[in-house]
């Protein structure tokens, strides 16, 4: 809460189980954190995250699959009846629905058809995948393709260097290489003969591009640079040139002086942190939604299922962090999400009995029967007792107009005095106006993501908007000033660690220097 902790942190449980011991441990520890002397707290703007896993190993591909598509039917009515406004539509608690549709071309949302069929279409690619394709994969697959094909394939939003579309790269450098998917027409418009499929090696989407050559003479254009590279290029502790420093090479640069048609080599490998093992997991991610940014912020992040079994999860981000002298109702989330993995996994497995099938329909009474909550009580009022205390959507964005309105006030009432008084600088005193500006820009980002932009409730928002920018300009000037004293502070620092005993650094550090 505003005065009593200006840390906000992020606390992390240990990996738990459904067991006895866990359970207690976990009524313990939220005991212990709201008991003097932490009285933790959380307010709106925090968030449950919920990683489940099957540690030491992961669930398989079509598991992960399936729990996907009993999310996907159910992700509606979970949004209307166990969440709140602020954790309905949110930037870092978005749709999967929303994510998956968007990452894919479908438009801002789609048919549980639509997507069904995508994810369907994705497993049939992995499953046919020969024992040679996987090989390639993990080992690394080289060929060759045309310039323009390789940097369209770069651009676009996610990770550097990592293909965002399927490619199709060329065993072995030909004059007659073509485009993907084109069609081969002789002078006479007939129907040429297409290259053997075998000629072709498919490059599917999220493998890291490693290294490019001249097609014709196999001279070497570009490399991923090393830290070896970048230390040479930068200096030992990064910073030895400032802003002068130069950019690292890169493909584009590389390639620029080509013809868009002129043939490369280039060789892809996987992400290092995925695995053999985890081979099918990081297609299935990558070829839904890939490592975007945002992704992460989706209510069923699949960011971490690639990881290396011990470590993959599946992240459930939406359920908010709720009030700590409420245990049961936290730890009811963790079962609800742990039963509808399992049921969902049951899916997969096409076992016999209720709930055992995806149901056609994804509203409150097929939920209840998905979960088999007939036959557990204190998880149906649980469910009950969360729809209850949520207030009605009217109600809450009411408050939620009147506290932005108080924080507009507010904030607005600081920098008119700043202004009045040109000595005082952004942040200067106690940093209330930092923290009035804080708190609106994280009213003002919920709020966004609800009220459309022509709602009369942003006009105070354009009419300042000069005042609005004034001050950021402000605000980067000093923080600006701030990171550069930082940084001789930390550099200083490093100095008197490398030449004095550890004697005297803990004597300096406890004497505050």
């Amino acid at each position: 809460p505003q005065g009593s902790n200006p840390f906000p942190v992020e606390l992390v449980s240990k990996r738990m189980s459904f067991q006895e011991f866990d359970v207690t441990l976990f009524c313990d520890v939220v005991h212990a954190l709201r008991s003097p002397p932490l009285c933790a707290a959380a307010n709106d703007s925090t968030g449950l995250h919920v990683h489940i896993g099957l540690y030491p190993n992961f669930f398989s591909v079509e598991e992960v699959a399936a729990i996907l598509k009993a999310y996907l039917r159910f992700e509606p009515v979970i949004n209307k009846l166990l969440l709140p406004v602020t954790r309905q539509q949110n930037r870092f608690c978005r749709d999967l629905r929303e994510t998956l549709a968007r990452a894919n071309g479908f438009g801002d949302t789609a048919s549980d058809e639509v997507l069904f069929g995508h994810i369907d279409s994705v497993m049939r690619s992995i499953r046919n995948l020969t024992a040679e394709d996987r090989a390639a994969l993990v080992d690394g697959c080289t060929g060759y393709l045309t310039k323009d094909a390789l940097t369209t394939a770069l651009l676009g939003e996610g990770t550097l260097w990592r293909n965002k579309v399927a490619l199709r790269l060329k065993n072995h450098r030909a004059p007659d290489l073509p485009r993907a998917d084109a069609a081969l027409q002789g002078d006479e418009g007939v129907l040429l003969a297409q290259p053997a499929p075998d000629s072709f090696r498919t490059v599917p989407p999220g493998m890291v591009l490693k290294e490019v050559r001249r097609g014709s003479s196999d001279s070497l254009l570009w490399r991923m640079p090393t830290c070896a590279d970048l230390q040479a290029l930068w200096g030992q502790d990064g910073n030895s040139l400032g802003l002068d420093a130069p950019e690292p090479p890169t493909p584009w640069t590389a390639v620029e002086e080509l013809e868009d048609d002129e043939q490369i080599q280039c060789t892809f490998s996987l992400p290092d942190d995925v695995k053999p093992e985890s081979l099918d997991l990081f297609l299935l991610r990558d070829g839904l939604v890939l490592d975007r940014h945002g992704s992460r912020y989706c209510k069923l992040n699949l960011m971490r299922i690639a990881l290396p079994n011990e470590k993959a999860t599946l992240e459930f981000r939406q359920f908010p962090g709720g009030n700590f002298d409420q245990t049961l109702i936290i730890w009811g989330w963790v079962k609800f999400l742990g039963l509808f993995v399992t049921h969902a996994c049951a899916c997969a497995a096409g076992r016999d009995g209720p709930g055992a099938t995806l149901p056609s329909e994804g509203n409150e009474r097929m939920l209840r029967h998905f979960l088999h909550m007939q036959s557990d009580t204190l998880l149906l009022a649980w469910f009950r007792d969360v729809q209850n205390r949520l207030e009605s959507p009217g109600k809450a964005l009411a408050t939620m107009r009147t506290n932005w309105q108080g924080l507009w006030a507010r904030w607005l009432g600081l920098v008119d005095q700043q202004q009045a008084d040109e000595s005082m600088l952004v942040g200067s005193g106690n940093g209330d106006d930092l923290q009035a500006w804080r708190s609106l820009f994280q009213a003002t980002s919920a709020l966004r993501a609800i009220l459309p932009p022509e709602d009369p409730m942003w006009k105070p928002l354009a009419e300042h908007r000069n005042t609005c920018e004034l001050f950021m300009q402000r605000l980067y000037s000093r923080l600006a000033r701030r990171l550069t004293d930082y940084v001789d502070l930390l550099r200083a620092a490093e100095e008197v660690s490398r030449l004095t005993s550890v004697p005297t650094i803990i004597q300096l550090l406890l004497e505050g220097g």
